[in-house]
């Protein structure tokens, strides 16, 4: 009763953990069990600030849409997840949009700015000191690699080689 929209929406747009462990927490606990050192790229304030950032109406909105694209998302998430394994980001950037044109196309359209456009640029700046030192290993959303706005042509641009490791 007390959780907000926005925190439902996420909640209920996310798929369940097959190992009861988000990928996130797994690889961090991993580093940590390594003796590894670790770091964020961003605060959690600054990613969820982006969702108190909405109005009232507009977290409506966005619950409004989870709830009725929930039937489909089983079959996107195996879809992303084939996607992801593939090493097929075009196919991932293409599902997300198609995901978002399900929903309210403003809000849609806002929120891929607020979350992956204007998230990237940060990410590669706080990542970059940790690359110039080398061997490091940054773990980010899969999202947010793709596209003119993502993190691997923006690290292009700088003038790092980018390459897919198998």
């Amino acid at each position: 009763q007390s959780m907000q929209p926005w925190a439902l929406a996420v909640a209920l747009s996310v798929p369940k953990p097959q190992t009861g462990v988000v990928l996130d927490l797994s690889l961090l606990q991993q580093a940590v069990q390594q003796g590894k050192q670790t770091a964020g790229l961003e605060t959690v304030d600054e990613q969820v600030g982006i969702f108190y950032k909405l109005s009232m109406r507009e977290q409506v909105i966005l619950l409004e849409d989870v709830l009725r694209q929930t039937g489909q998302l089983p079959q996107l998430f195996a879809r992303m997840h084939d996607a992801y394994l593939a090493r097929d980001l075009a196919a991932l950037e293409r599902m997300s949009d198609d995901q978002q044109a399900l929903g309210n196309q403003a809000l849609g359209k806002k929120l891929a700015q607020q979350l992956l456009h204007q998230r990237n640029p940060r990410m590669v700046a706080r990542m970059e000191p940790y690359l110039k030192s080398g061997k490091a290993f940054i773990a980010i959303g899969a999202l947010h690699l793709p596209g003119k706005t993502g993190v691997l042509n923006l690290l292009a641009k700088k003038g790092y080689r980018v390459s897919v490791v198998y």
